[in-house]
């Protein structure tokens, strides 16, 4: 299905910082599924452990290198006021930024990924599903829901 859009989210660590496979595992993301995805979007320890760098710009480049037309790579775990979110397509980079949300979520990278997939299946181009996407998971994330005292779970609702 060559004409079908994948979206990589390459999980690596749980978000309790246990690693989720063995060695093996960037390995096989960058061989297997970079060159087939359309899209990945890491955090930034994700692309920097994947791409072997880090900076940002440094961590983008390589892994286009790693022949995926399309790099989101997520402030997600920065400390700071604002999540910046940088895209990697094409020649000029281009960044989005956001108020920082207060608490622990779980399930905003799946969710970006999931929106960023169904944008993309239905056409829109790549930064288009992007900006979209993105504002989704912001409001789901703004409208977030607790499930006894664990993280909070974003309002898929739209």
């Amino acid at each position: 299905m060559p004409n079908v859009p994948m979206v990589l989210d390459p999980v690596l660590a749980a978000e309790a910082g246990g690693s989720l496979g063995d060695a093996s595992v960037p390995d096989a993301l960058i061989t297997e599924l970079l060159p087939r995805a359309t899209l990945t979007t890491p955090n930034l320890p994700e692309a920097q452990r994947l791409a072997g760098a880090e900076d940002i710009a440094s961590c983008g480049e390589t892994l286009l290198q790693y022949g995926c037309p399309a790099v989101l790579i997520t402030g997600t775990h920065d400390n700071t006021d604002q999540v910046h979110n940088h895209l990697f397509h094409g020649d000029q980079p281009r960044q989005w930024s956001w108020p920082r949300l207060d608490g622990s979520f779980h399930g905003s990278g799946c969710t970006l990924a999931s929106a960023c997939t169904a944008l993309l299946a239905q056409g829109h181009p790549i930064e288009q599903a992007l900006t979209i996407a993105q504002d989704y998971v912001h409001q789901a994330l703004k409208n977030a829901w607790q499930a006894g005292q664990g993280q909070l779970i974003p309002d898929r609702r739209g």
